[in-house]
């Protein structure tokens, strides 16, 4: 199906949003993906016009949001020269971390543009307001490359939600909050009862397999882990 881009813009270092029109029949589930078609390359790349982008917009919201980091690949660099109101292809939205409906404690674990499928399923327990507590750690190296951290900053006020950023590489002194790799040490800090909870991991493989493991060896129950991994951003 076809639809239209009707925005762009940097929302933090390297990192940019592109509004696309929701399609009238599109329906999705919060954490799922779309595969976008330019109509042609300005940029050569040699894996061509498509790629597949998660869906950061919740299903309440207007229109679908799609967040990603600008590599320098042909696909992303006529992707940002493309004009207003341009028409692209779409395809989907299908798969992707959907939330398991008989967890009432969930614990998302995300690294770098791993945030995206978080960012529409906060939004969305948001608006349902369905009495799920939700864990979110955020790593990133700094906080000038934390895609949608005043967002969740703002949403930790409600009591559902629990936001834990953490920074490792933060140059500024006056950064008071966690500087901890995403590991088990820093799960361990901020909650008890692991195989109490649920677990959502997305970021780049080796943090998703390096986690995955350690959780089970935690004691979490392999069937309440879900994943998935951002191989590059080509």
């Amino acid at each position: 199906m076809k639809t239209l881009l009707l925005n762009k813009k940097e929302i933090c270092r390297g990192t940019w949003e592109f509004t696309l029109a929701k399609p009238a029949d599109a329906v999705h589930q919060a954490g799922q993906h779309i595969t976008v078609k330019l109509p042609r390359l300005l940029h050569e790349d040699p894996k061509g016009p498509q790629r597949t982008f998660t869906l950061a917009s919740a299903p309440h919201e207007a229109d679908w949001l799609l967040a990603t980091r600008m590599t320098g690949s042909g696909f992303k660099k006529t992707l940002l020269d493309l004009s207003l109101n341009t028409e692209v292809e779409v395809s989907g939205p299908m798969g992707g971390l959907v939330r398991d409906e008989r967890s009432a404690a969930l614990v998302f674990l995300a690294g770098g543009i791993g945030i995206t499928p978080f960012r529409s399923m906060v939004l969305d327990l948001h608006h349902k307001v369905l009495g799920v507590k939700v864990h979110l750690f955020y790593a990133n190296r700094s906080l000038d490359s934390a895609a949608y951290h005043n967002l969740f900053t703002g949403l930790a006020e409600q009591p559902f939600f629990t936001y834990i950023p953490t920074l490792n590489d933060e140059p500024d002194a006056a950064w008071h909050g966690e500087r901890r790799i995403l590991g088990m040490e820093l799960i361990h800090a901020h909650l008890t009862e692991l195989d109490a909870h649920a677990f959502y991991l997305c970021g780049p493989p080796g943090l998703v397999t390096d986690l995955t493991s350690r959780l089970q060896t935690a004691g979490v129950n392999k069937e309440r882990i879900f994943s998935e991994s951002f191989w590059g951003y080509p």
